[in-house]
């Protein structure tokens, strides 16, 4: 199954960006370095990389250390919040404005 998700925040910068769209996948193997989606208990819905996993346990962190939690408060997700990997991004369509000609 396939699931279309909504970037928000600039945890994931400069890879993903606010305002941006992700595809998932859901099913699979997950694996370290992923870009996975995840409810988290404490954070709610979050996307972020799996830096390492034990088991069924997965820790994760974002990739813009600045402006996302860290990977000790975010602590570990299990499997079975794991929503699906990231396979693709798409960018938004940004409106260009053109000045008019004198």
């Amino acid at each position: 199954m396939l699931k279309l998700i909504r970037v928000t925040g600039d945890s994931m910068h400069p890879g993903l960006q606010h305002g941006d769209f992700v595809m998932l996948w859901c099913w699979g193997r997950i694996k370290k370095d992923d870009v996975i989606v995840a409810n988290h208990p404490n954070y709610g819905r979050i996307i972020k990389r799996v830096r390492e996993h034990h088991l069924d346990n997965y820790f994760l962190e974002g990739d813009n250390l600045v402006a996302s939690t860290s990977a000790a408060k975010l602590g570990s997700v299990n499997r079975q919040q794991i929503v699906g990997k990231v396979i693709w991004r798409i960018k938004p369509c940004r409106k260009i404005y053109r000045s008019k000609s004198v």
